[in-house]
């Protein structure tokens, strides 16, 4: 049978890195030597030309950055771009006198002059703004219409009241400091906006100025109507008149890499073994209506996945918070179902340790877990794990925890829901392995997720990419010679060849050791192939008449013994009446689903979420379900390893064999997450560009 591979193909670059520097070093030594006249207080012949010269080097930096031409060329430019700028901000230096005087007298004179525009602002805020504080107290369904159902909900969080305005800043934003700092920053950010949609013969400006007038008068007339008006205004009053002001005034991993050679000069194909983009990054639209959806693959972006989030930004990708209060969880143990909230005071139906009772799943965590795992070091080093944390590999998570002291009871809460995600659970998957996990994680603070889905940022990619993808490709053998890799795929009724000088493979190793070799692989990367397991995965779906768990106060997110394992609520930054409510299956329990009817999946998972959200039956109205292990070009959702597996071929998993290199989350130190897969193909991407030089 044939199998899928993301083979990213690079046929000769256009330009070495010393063919670069050959042809400008003269104008590098040009720059320098005019530098070194200027750091001296000399004034040069050639003065004049220095500003020129400093945008021809910050570009050549882009670009040698862009294309990886090497540590030697970019510090040596990234050096003269330092000293470039060191000069040219010393020489518009003017002191305080400058500054006072512009503030004094200079802009109140700017502002004087242009009296006619400033006035024109004026009324382009103040008329929307009063207009729709008047309609607010007539029809609220205009409120709604402009800051949504989520807007007004967080006006009501806000301004309930004075106590609970404090509460909620804190809860937020952690410090006076820090919510200081987020209006600076928002309200910078508004200003921005104003003044750079002046490039669109000022139609910009004025649609931003309309827009802030129509969405603050907005919030102002709920405020009014809704919530504690003196608590808005009080804390308006405060500072509004500054910011009017102002204002007035194909999988992810082969997606990465083959963006990264491109960008590098280099000749790139694509072959996606599907007819879309993404791989497990997979937003579920087609079951639901009004528009609702839920993620089947990659569901939440940490802020600490740098890599990911330049991606996101270099697409200008709409990021949403996942609000804190929406991590707080149901656990149903033992047909017993206790709020997260109730902390200490709650009567867990396992028997605990005196100090374990009164800690709760965080408090055990931190106890058990925490300290090893601050141990730990930087899991994305290449030398990791350090010598005397590899003992941790040859046994199992759960037998971690009792070393830790934990008692069984306390092993059966910390299991619910996110470690007993991983493979086979917390009883057949390496400590080590589940502890990386954890101190990967040590910095983050906020999650986030793409707005309508996604699935947008691996299309944003290929869209980057163009004619480079071949969909619907399906490999079947890959030829490795001397000098060039030749891969067989069918596409469509036709076999078709392709030869490249080198080959990234970012498909998983669930498929990999399906597709044909020539030569095989080295021993080691042959078993790791072979033997690296993939965790069982089915989702399931339930769309609801209404979003019935917020009106009974129940979080969306529960974590559970019950074979529906960990519930979430896909739709909790969606609007709408409807609501989903998401069955996230894994291990053993997954794989029984395989082969069953979607029909008797939605009803065995209706069955259990009634369990832990009772009125599930009666609000039902349908659902989807994907199950990972049925999908054909997957065979399974996300890596993990049985005790004595990372330390026997872990570091194996990303080593390249010959001019085959590979990419995937699971040659990563974050397999699972987006992150991984976009790490993993900057690396190969490096590893094929320095192989090229």
């Amino acid at each position: 049978m044939a199998h899928p591979c993301q083979i990213w193909l690079k046929l000769r670059p256009t330009m070495t890195s010393g063919d670069f520097g050959r042809e400008h070093a003269a104008r590098w030594a040009e720059a320098e030597e005019l530098l070194r006249q200027l750091e001296g207080g000399k004034k040069p012949v050639d003065g004049a030309s220095f500003p020129k010269r400093f945008r021809e080097i910050g570009g050549d930096l882009a670009l040698a950055r862009r294309r990886m031409y090497g540590s030697a060329i970019t510090e040596r430019l990234n050096d003269l771009v330092i000293r470039g700028h060191a000069v040219m901000d010393r020489s518009r230096r003017s002191g305080w006198r400058s500054f006072v005087e512009f503030v004094t007298g200079g802009f109140p004179r700017a502002v004087r002059s242009e009296w006619r525009l400033f006035w024109l602002c004026n009324a382009a805020f103040w008329i929307p703004f009063l207009g729709m504080l008047w309609i607010a107290g007539h029809d609220m369904r205009w409120v709604q219409a402009v800051i949504g159902t989520e807007g007004m909900s967080n006006m009501e969080d806000m301004y309930g009241g004075r106590s609970q305005q404090i509460a909620h800043l804190r809860s937020e934003y952690g410090s006076n400091f820090m919510m200081f700092c987020f209006y600076i920053y928002n309200n910078v950010a508004i200003d921005f906006r104003v003044f750079a949609g002046g490039i669109l013969a000022g139609l910009g400006t004025m649609f931003f100025i309309v827009f802030n007038g129509l969405h603050i008068g907005a919030s102002a007339g709920y405020a009014n109507h809704a919530c504690d008006p003196q608590s808005f205004w009080t804390f308006v009053a405060g500072h509004s008149s500054y910011e009017l002001l102002g204002m007035v005034v194909a999988g992810m991993a082969g997606l990465a890499a083959a963006l990264e050679l491109l960008e590098a000069g280099h000749e790139v194909t694509v072959l996606e073994a599907r007819l879309r983009p993404g791989g497990r990054v997979y937003t579920l639209r087609d079951p639901f209506s009004d528009g609702l959806y839920a993620e089947a693959g990659a569901l939440f972006i940490p802020d600490h996945h740098d890599a990911v989030l330049r991606y996101i930004r270099r697409f200008n990708l709409p990021l949403a918070p996942i609000p804190s209060r929406a991590m707080v969880s149901i656990y149903y143990l033992r047909d017993t179902r206790i709020l997260a909230s109730e902390g200490a005071s709650a009567r867990w139906p396992v028997e605990l340790k005196p100090e374990e009772q009164r800690l709760g799943p965080v408090g055990l965590w931190n106890r058990y877990i925490t300290p090893t795992a601050r141990k730990l070091g930087d899991p994305s080093r290449p030398d990791w794990p350090p010598e005397e944390f590899r003992r941790l590999d040859s046994i199992s998570f759960a037998a971690f925890l009792r070393e830790q002291g934990a008692s069984e009871g306390a092993i059966a809460i910390l299991r619910l829901g996110y470690f007993d995600l991983f493979g086979d659970g917390i009883d057949q998957t390496s400590a080590l392995f589940l502890l990386r996990d954890t101190a990967m994680r040590k910095d983050e603070k906020q999650t986030y997720c793409l707005r309508n889905g996604n699935d947008q940022l691996p299309k944003a990619m290929a869209a980057a990419m163009k004619d480079r993808i071949r969909y619907g490709c399906a490999v079947q053998r890959i030829e490795q010679e001397t000098a060039r890799v030749r891969v067989v795929y069918r596409r469509g009724l036709e076999t078709e060849t392709i030869t490249a000088d080198r080959v990234i493979c970012a498909l998983p190793f669930s498929i990999l050791r399906g597709i044909e070799v020539e030569p095989g692989f080295s021993p080691v990367k042959a078993r790791a192939v072979e033997t690296l397991p993939y965790t069982s995965v089915c989702r399931i779906f339930l769309q609801f008449r209404t979003k019935f768990w917020a009106r009974q106060g129940l979080p969306g997110s529960a974590n559970t013994d019950l074979p529906i394992m960990w519930c979430w609520d896909p739709t909790l930054l969606q609007g709408g009446p409807r609501g989903i409510l998401e069955a996230y299956i894994a291990g053993p329990t997954a794989r029984k689903l395989v082969g069953m009817k979607e029909t008797d999946r939605l009803l065995f998972a209706l069955t259990e979420m009634d369990k832990v959200y009772p009125g599930s039956r009666r609000e039902f109205e349908g659902g989807g379900t994907k199950s990972w292990d049925e999908d054909e070009w997957q065979r399974g959702d996300y890596a993990w390893c049985r005790p004595g597996q990372m330390t026997t071929f872990g570091a194996q998993l990303a080593t390249p064999e010959g001019r085959i290199h590979f990419a995937g989350e699971h040659t990563s130190a974050w397999p699972g997450w987006m992150q991984g897969a976009v790490v993993s193909g900057l690396r190969a991407a490096r590893e094929v560009h320095e192989a090229a030089a």
